[in-house]
């Protein structure tokens, strides 16, 4: 093993990919996205001591409602409450690492980890990566290694993130020319001219191409800028001045095992790359062409042999030549002027490529994210669960074991939408809830011929009453 490369376990926890190597591993990253997007990412103001552990369960809790496919693991029950299996895939998430909870005062809150936000947004990133802007990559290099030159005390820093973003602009041409063989061994293996197409343009050209490729190969392709990348470069690492100013900042900021002159030198070395950089592109575009090639003589070769269009055409003239002199037919098709050349169809044009524009991410406004959040915590507040109904009566009747609907108290926007769904269980005439479900444990009973009023609404009175154990179970 090299020395000079750290452990990814130095750095994250050791069991972190336990719940993505699970037979429910796509059901545990669906559970991670909506908890990052909902309350971890950087569009949410998260509280500063951290979320409530009933926070997270609650949308995990909403996620298994709406799961059909949860494939049963060792010791898994498909039979316990939703909530008890909402809170132990929270405690596995919490086990594995992904997040982490902590005492505050009386109470625990759960958080993520620095570092492991940073791994899960590379992970994100990854996940939703789409079709490379090289040209786009090598201007950043150059313009990165431009504000490096002019002052290398202040800008050091982006000498290191260029030689980074140069790493990743060669595994991107590797990485395109392998997706585009891995998907033409897939393609050979389709039956069906039409999904083979749909296939190839969807994935093929859409998915995995470069975006600026065709620019690759003009006289104004965003390469041209190789050589001041180059030449800057040979300065910095030659000029005594500015490598010493690089060094500093590398003396200051060393990570790993490497001293701060190997990994100076080892971000100088990738530059060098740039001196190889036409070797990569020959070697995507002689993969491209490949496909291109294998692509077209399918389609020819389905387009040839789909009919037999040939074999009917000389089967008809060899009937034709072999009637009697003379012999006259009766065709659906008119004779004489019909077939005129003048009348065939003109031939097929082909039709210029329309130009297409790169998509751009909407970054939305303050207000907007604003909006969002605030009709976000109203959805919310409107949302009525059996279970949410439960926990609000079991507070409501405290110790006593039954009271009238005019004695509940509304303080809220949520209580309000509970004490609406009682008022309609009410006016239905229901006598009493279905003795399944976190309502198990109670009856409604609706007094004939009286009603309740207060400063929300009027409804008919309702009588709320316990059911044998229950309340030791809420």
């Amino acid at each position: 093993m090299r020395e000079d490369v750290p452990s990814l376990f130095d750095r994250l926890p050791e069991g972190l990919f336990g719940p993505l190597g699970s037979a429910n591993r796509r059901r545990y990253w669906d559970i991670l996205t909506v908890l990052y997007d909902d309350y971890f990412s950087e569009t949410v103001v998260a509280p500063p001591e951290g979320y409530n552990r009933r926070d997270l369960v609650v949308p995990i809790e909403r996620y298994l409602e709406d799961v059909t496919d949860w494939v049963a693991e060792d010791g898994d029950d498909f039979s316990t409450p939703i909530n008890v299996r909402a809170n132990q895939i929270l405690s596995r998430l919490i086990d594995a690492g992904w997040l982490s909870e902590t005492p505050v005062g009386l109470r625990r809150v759960v958080e993520i980890r620095p570092d492991v936000r940073q791994f899960l947004e590379m992970l994100f990133n990854f996940a939703d990566q789409g079709p490379q802007f090289i040209g786009g990559q090598v201007q950043s290099i150059y313009n990165n290694l431009k504000a490096v030159s002019d002052n290398p005390s202040e800008n050091a820093v982006a000498f290191h993130q260029a030689a980074e973003d140069t790493k990743g602009l060669v595994n991107s041409l590797s990485a395109t020319g392998m997706q585009v063989r891995d998907l033409m061994q897939h393609l050979r293996r389709m039956e069906s001219a039409s999904d083979y197409i749909e296939r190839f343009f969807t994935d093929y050209i859409s998915a995995i191409y470069i975006a600026d490729y065709r620019e690759l190969h003009t006289s104004n392709h965003p390469l041209q800028r190789k050589n001041d990348v180059l030449e800057i470069t040979q300065e910095l690492r030659f000029d005594d001045a500015k490598r010493q100013a690089l060094l500093q900042w590398y003396g200051k900021n060393r990570w790993g095992r490497l001293t701060a002159e190997q990994q100076m030198e080892r971000d100088f070395q990738r530059f060098g790359v740039f001196e190889r950089i036409e070797d990569h592109l020959d070697r995507l575009s002689q993969v491209v062409r490949k496909a291109n090639q294998q692509a077209i003589a399918y389609i020819h070769y389905q387009l040839r042999t789909s009919s037999d269009l040939d074999q009917f055409i000389d089967r008809t003239l060899e009937r034709l030549c072999a009637l009697p002199e003379g012999t006259r037919l009766d065709t659906h098709f008119a004779s004489g002027s019909a077939f005129a050349q003048a009348r065939l169809a003109e031939p097929a044009r082909k039709r210029p490529a329309p130009k297409r524009k790169a998509l751009r991410r909407r970054e939305l406004s303050p207000e907007q994210l604003a909006l969002r959040h605030l009709l976000r915590a109203m959805q919310e507040n409107r949302t009525v669960s059996p279970r949410l109904v439960a926990r609000y009566l079991d507070a409501m009747l405290g110790d006593r074991e039954e009271m009238a609907s005019d004695e509940i108290t509304v303080t809220s926007v949520r209580d309000l939408c509970v004490f609406l769904a009682l008022a309609r269980t009410g006016a239905a005439g229901r006598r009493e809830v279905r003795n399944t479900g976190p309502l198990s444990g109670y009856e409604l009973f609706v007094v004939e011929g009286e009603r309740m009023e207060n400063e929300y609404l009027e409804a008919p009175r309702i009588m709320i009453r316990r059911r044998g154990s229950s309340h030791a179970q809420g």
